[in-house]
């Protein structure tokens, strides 16, 4: 912004500017743009300073909340009770690879077996069994989720550390961490509700059935395990948020 000769004032580009002052507009505008982020990031610590308690009621909610964090402990600590440590592991890694696909072998019927050996000039043998897909698990975000991680460590201990500071003394590299590390918490929070939320999918007899042809067929005695679980008390008390058996 500079002021004319008829006392009225403009803004003045970057190229204009350096053509009218030279170096010093460039060293000005440093300072100036500088000043601004440093004030914009002293606002937003204010105001971040300002939604501790919110935070804290948000993510207490998510956590005791009927269907919340603590809900989930308990649905991995019953599968861990029915499927076992290995096979819960192998669920885990399936949700982080995003293959919900339900893989079953099927018996190839004679007349298909005769048509693929003519087609192919393959061995029957080998042309026995095919793997078909027969359904697709629901997602399980809440299996693999970070809950303590995402609301306590990254969001709740990152606030309550900015709280009582003096923002307005904080060099500017070290404020703008705190404050970058901290915007869009409350998408945070919202992702943790929606990863719960999902368990609700996970656990319709539907979904348990495919569960059970995920098993592999050597292991079939989980299955068994897991059809009994899926009939029991304890699951239905589980399944609708009821008081721990």
């Amino acid at each position: 912004m500079v002021e004319t000769e008829d006392g009225l004032e403009t803004n003045v580009g970057h190229v204009c500017g350096r053509n009218a002052f030279g170096t010093k507009f460039d060293v000005e505008r440093a300072a100036y743009e500088r000043k601004r982020e440093l004030q914009d990031l002293v606002d937003r610590a204010k105001q971040l300073q300002g939604q501790v308690d919110f935070a804290s009621q948000m993510v207490r909610d998510v956590y005791k909340s009927r269907f919340g964090v603590e809900w989930i402990e308990r649905i991995k600590s019953a599968l861990y009770k029915v499927i076992g440590d290995d096979l819960l592991s192998s669920l885990e890694a399936t949700e982080r690879r995003h293959e919900h696909a339900v893989k079953q072998a099927r018996r190839r019927s004679e007349e298909e077996i005769d048509r693929l050996v003519a087609e192919t000039h393959r061995k029957r043998g080998d042309l026995t069994f095919e793997t078909v897909t027969v359904g697709s698990l629901k997602p399980m975000p809440w299996l693999v989720f970070d809950f303590k991680g995402t609301l306590i460590t990254e969001t709740l201990e990152r606030l309550r550390d900015l709280e009582f500071l003096d923002v307005e003394m904080l060099e500017m590299p070290a404020l703008r961490q705190r404050v970058r590390a901290l915007n869009g918490w409350e998408l945070r929070v919202r992702e943790a509700e929606d990863a719960i939320s999902a368990a609700h999918e996970f656990l319709t007899p539907e979904n348990l059935e495919l569960l059970s042809l995920w098993i592999p067929e050597a292991r079939r005695r989980y299955r068994a395990a897991l059809s009994d679980w899926a009939q029991s008390h304890d699951f239905e008390a589980l399944r609708t948020g009821g008081a721990k058996q």
